[in-house]
């Protein structure tokens, strides 16, 4: 199958848009969980011990202040501080990964209707598959971009030194030759990137773990898939952007506005006015953050649709 290169985009970002109240009724329990959880675990595992007290004496010398810094500094173990870290992080992400699951399904399935409810949490098979599928996939970017960008990087420099060395039009050419080697490792990089894309849908949608059958799926569509996602990345800032002009920085001016004109009249009365107008601004950025997590979501789900070739069951727009 082929996929649209425009109309997934076009299909996540409206998506987004009208879901921002599904993502905020069904993501406020699992975020707070993921915040609360997190925060209790990291103080009960590391303690402490990765966040030490500065015990300064004296009257604030620099001197001493910088050495009681640096005894607090070494006082750290960084294997503990790594494995709370990393233990944490799976925590949360288990935590967020219904919220992933919910939009995933809707934005592919047309069938599929969001839990309704005040609150949800679900954590079974198809969340942890989903948890999994990310931390393997993000090994899989991270050994792209260590190996890809490493080679690219020698690859420039070695067009720099016999640059160096040679000059004239021999040392232009070695430096084209290594920026083209360059680019070359760096579209072969992305190839396998993107042949794994539709991998966290089939986790989300079909509840299985399917590095074989998104490679398979995806065959033959690198630059759809390329083109598209370059498309989808700038659409999605623009219209962030956009939320953003459009929402928040109007209430940022009127907060700064009426602070320095209050300041003068009302005083310490001022702040209070101030954080009551602060509420306002408050829902603004929680609706940009849910738009954007509901399009990064739904834009992999779109894509899955197409490559499946569900038909009227993905239909979305």
């Amino acid at each position: 199958m082929k996929t649209p290169m425009l109309r997934p985009v076009v299909e996540a970002l409206v998506f987004g848009f009208e879901q921002i109240p599904t993502v905020i009724r069904i993501g406020w329990f699992p975020l707070l969980l993921a915040i609360i959880i997190p925060t209790v675990a990291f103080s009960t595992l590391c303690g402490p011990t990765c966040s030490p007290q500065i015990v300064v004496e004296g009257e604030g010398d620099p001197e001493i202040i910088a050495e009681a810094v640096g005894e607090a500094l070494e006082a750290i173990n960084p294997v503990l501080l790594v494995s709370c870290a990393v233990i944490v992080g799976l925590i949360a992400e288990l935590l967020v990964a219904p919220i992933m699951v919910v939009v995933t399904r809707a934005a592919t399935r047309a069938d599929y209707t969001p839990p309704r409810g005040p609150i949800y949490f679900a954590l079974g098979p198809r969340e942890i598959r989903y948890v999994l599928v990310q931390l393997i996939y993000g090994v899989i970017i991270a050994v792209l971009v260590t190996v890809f960008g490493g080679l690219a990087a020698l690859a420039i420099g070695g067009g720099v030194a016999a640059m160096e060395e040679t000059g004239g039009a021999a040392g232009g050419f070695a430096l084209g030759a290594g920026a083209l080697a360059a680019l070359a490792l760096g579209l072969v990089g992305l190839w396998l990137a993107l042949r794994f894309l539709p991998v966290l849908a089939i986790a989300a949608v079909d509840n299985r773990i399917d590095f074989g059958g998104a490679w398979a799926m995806t065959k033959g569509n690198f630059w759809r898939l390329a083109i598209s996602g370059l498309f989808f990345i700038n659409l999605l800032s623009v219209a962030t952007m956009v939320f953003f002009l459009v929402i928040i920085l109007p209430v940022a001016l009127v907060l700064l506005l009426a602070s320095a004109a209050l300041s003068a009249l009302l005083g310490a009365g001022a702040f209070v006015l101030m954080a009551l107008l602060a509420l306002i601004a408050l829902p603004a950025g929680i609706a940009v953050i849910c738009f954007s997590v509901a399009a990064e979501a739904a834009y992999p789900g779109r894509i899955y649709a197409y490559l499946s070739g569900c038909g009227d069951e993905c239909k979305y727009l």
